[in-house]
């Protein structure tokens, strides 16, 4: 496992797995939308700023930027993006980063 890696398991994993369960619950009230999108927001931030350079990857940017556009979906966008797109975008990061690398079908052949 690379540092990225841990960074990204050590901060992004945890919080994407609490807003997929908070999310699960049928119609959560406005407080809970809301706490998970200030702790995905939180964790976007600390893993940006722990990955520095790293951050670029396009595998991390796409995981990072899974929790982050879910976090402004909950708060800016509430009511307007459905629950279970967003349950959805988090569940696809989150099968990303513990894939450790990218799937078959998103891989360059050039690579």
């Amino acid at each position: 496992m690379t540092e990225s890696d841990s960074a990204l398991t050590g901060v992004l994993e945890p919080a994407l797995r609490e807003a997929i369960a908070a999310l699960s619950v049928p119609r959560p009230d406005a407080l809970e939308r809301a706490r998970v999108a200030a702790l995905l927001a939180t964790a976007a931030e600390e893993a940006q700023r722990s990955l520095g350079e790293h951050a670029r990857d396009p595998r991390i940017h796409r995981i990072v930027g899974t929790a982050s556009s879910a976090a402004m979906a909950l708060s800016l966008a509430d009511g307007i993006v459905p629950l279970a797109d967003v349950k959805r975008s988090l569940q696809e990061g989150l099968s990303l980063l513990t894939a450790g690398s990218w799937p078959p079908e998103d891989q360059d052949p050039a690579e």
